[in-house]
């Protein structure tokens, strides 16, 4: 019983991230389109510069607890 419910919770984790992946390449090419493109190639590294913040702060934050 122990096996399915392992290749159950594995496969919607890769889904999810599969979506997400997804869901970011939709997302960030339309505001490219529907912006000038003068400004929004800025747009999207800082959005791309404040996710990457988030992201290393949430490791800094998940390694210090865990530590």
């Amino acid at each position: 019983s122990s096996m399915p419910a392992t290749s159950l919770t594995a496969p919607r984790e890769d889904i999810d991230a599969d979506k997400i992946l997804k869901e970011v390449g939709i997302h960030q090419p339309t505001p490219l389109s529907s912006s000038s493109p003068s400004t929004s190639p800025a747009h999207v590294h800082h959005y791309l510069f404040l996710v990457s913040l988030m992201m290393f702060d949430l490791v800094n934050l998940i390694v210090y607890v865990v530590v």
